[in-house]
């Protein structure tokens, strides 16, 4: 009866090629929806982060351009006047997508 040689580097590989795969060699299943759902709520705050990031810098851009140009939104209303605070909130939505995405690799290296 032959029995398998379990390889630490294998199982390194494949975490790296697809999150989870390193644990379900290990025979470790129950950590693989761990590992899925990190990825999957990282994954939901850069794109949530990205579309806030590109929202704003399409609203500074069409009032930079025009300043007569009135924007109302759910929240406020944006004029001319509200360009630097359109420009923190542009500068704070990529640095959360930015900090997002280094959680991400963070997140993948843990995995392995």
């Amino acid at each position: 009866m032959q029995t398998e040689e379990h390889s630490p580097q294998k199982a390194a590989v494949y975490s790296g090629l697809i999150p989870g795969w390193g644990q379900a060699y290990n025979k470790k299943y129950w950590k693989v929806p761990i590992v899925w759902a990190g990825i999957g709520a990282v994954g939901y705050f850069i794109y949530s982060n990205n579309s806030a990031y590109k929202t704003y810098l399409n609203y500074y851009i069409d009032i930079a351009q025009n300043p007569d140009t009135t924007i109302i939104t759910s929240t406020t209303t944006l004029t001319s006047s509200s360009l630097s605070t359109l420009y923190t909130s542009i500068d704070n939505a990529r640095k959360n997508r930015d900090l997002s995405v280094i959680i991400l690799f963070a997140f993948w290296g843990l995995n392995i």
